[in-house]
Formats: C-alpha cells, sequence, structure tokens
C-alpha cells in the first residue's frame, strides 16, 4: 500500500510497529508547513551540502522546489496521512511571495533578517496557511484523491507529574493545542469522520527515552500502536476493495 505523509516523525514512526513495517511503501514529507504549498518556488535555492544529515538538507530542498506538488501529482498513493506538528515552525517570505518554512535546518542556510518573518501561531501565518491548504485541497481533488486523505489528529503532551527534564511550559503547551485545533476544524470541515485518526488523551504521554529526544511530540509506545491498529484497518478495507 503507497503511502504519502506530509506530516512529521509523529506519523512516521506508526509505521516501525512490526506488523504494518512491511506493509507500506511509504513517501515522506517532513518539516514543511502546508502554507508552503504554493506553486512559486522560493526565490533563493542555495546549496545545502551544509546540512549534515542529507534527510534534513533534501527536506529542505523539497520544501523551497515545492516538490510536493510532483508527489501529489506523479505518486498516485491509495493514502495520505497528514499531521500538523511542523505547523509549531515559523514561515518565512521572500522579496518575491514565494513561502518557506523556517526550520532548524533552513536556518542553517539563510539569515532571518533577509526576510519577513511570519511567526507561528499568528493570523497571519493562519491566513499563510489556509491559502496553503485551500491549494492541497484543489490539487488532491483535481487528481481524485481527496478521500485518501487521513488527518493523524495529535497535540502536544505535558508530563504529569511534571519532570525536571522537561523544557516546555504548560502555557506554550495550552497555545500550540489551541492552534493545532484551529486548523484542525478547517480540515475536518472537508473530511469525513472516518478521515481523522483521533487518540484517547493518554496515548498523549511524553516517552524520555525517546529515540529522537524528550518533544512534547515524542510520545510513548501506546500512541504508535493504537495509530497501527488504524492502518490494519486500511489495510483490510483495501484488500476487500480489490
Amino acid at each position: 500500500m503507497k503511502c504519502l505523509i506530509v506530516g512529521s516523525c509523529v506519523t512516521r514512526d506508526i509505521f516501525e510497529v512490526s506488523e504494518i513495517k512491511k506493509l507500506f511503501n511509504i513517501n515522506y514529507h517532513a518539516r514543511t508547513s502546508l502554507a508552503s504549498f504554493l506553486p512559486d518556488k522560493f526565490e533563493h535555492i542555495p546549496d545545502t551540502e551544509s546540512i549534515k544529515s542529507k534527510f534534513q538538507a533534501k527536506m529542505v530542498e523539497f520544501d523551497l522546489n515545492k516538490q510536493l506538488f510532483e508527489t501529489v501529482k506523479n505518486y498516485n498513493p491509495d493514502l495520505i496521512l497528514i499531521d500538523l506538528i511542523d505547523e509549531r515552525l515559523d514561515l518565512c517570505v521572500s522579496s518575491n511571495g514565494s513561502i518557506a518554512t523556517m526550520s532548524p535546518s533552513f536556518k542553517q542556510l539563510f539569515n532571518e533578517i533577509d526576510f519577513q518573518v511570519i511567526r507561528s501561531g499568528t493570523e497571519e501565518h493562519f491566513s499563510y496557511w489556509l491559502r496553503g491548504w485551500n491549494n492541497f485541497i484543489e490539487e488532491l481533488k483535481k487528481f481524485n484523491l481527496l478521500d485518501k486523505v487521513r488527518l493523524n489528529k495529535v497535540y502536544w503532551c505535558f508530563p504529569n507529574p511534571p519532570n525536571s527534564e522537561w523544557k516546555y511550559s504548560k502555557c506554550e503547551t495550552k497555545e500550540r493545542n489551541d492552534y493545532l485545533d484551529k486548523l484542525y476544524n478547517v480540515i475536518e470541515s472537508v473530511l469525513d469522520k472516518e478521515q481523522v485518526y483521533s487518540f484517547p488523551l493518554k496515548v498523549f504521554t511524553p516517552d524520555f527515552n525517546h529515540k529522537w529526544g524528550i518533544a512534547p511530540f515524542h510520545y510513548i509506545l501506546d500512541y504508535r500502536l493504537t495509530a497501527a491498529q488504524k492502518l490494519k484497518i486500511e489495510l483490510n478495507r483495501e484488500k476487500r476493495e480489490r
């Protein structure tokens, strides 16, 4: 089953669950805000060799070159999994109006002073995001892919009880989740209920031994196991429809 991920490791890591690991062909686009889903390539396309991680360099190139357009057009996925964790990242607008996502790797290549910076969570960010989302939806409709979309509805989490290793405040967590809800409301307005993956809140528990480190979206194993069950349902549905 071919699966396009437009999101983060929150979604990508589900596919490490042994039951489903070998059953999906994954095409993964990370560290890209949906606000960036506009046709104009970024004004400046630098050499990314200075980025040590080949994966991170590739994601920056994909974002700047708007590679997701080509992927939607040519990959022909059976499933399109979206999560919005990377909407925590700011945007930058170049002088020609093109948009890029200000991932940590992007910041290695550019100086913020060279661009207009749009902070995540602001009304301006939402305006750009909404424009990109609407463009994304139109592209999906063009290729009859809207019914393939699944929203992986995840949230920032907070440890209970608090832990001294935790660097994120309850206030920041609430602000991030309020913004996610604002974006989810837009997405859910165009999807059917079964296209939304919802979870019990208990799975949004931080894993202090997570392989990617400590973060509000690096959850315990129960999250990945719960999500994997949802993907098994997709596999069974596809078998029935063959």
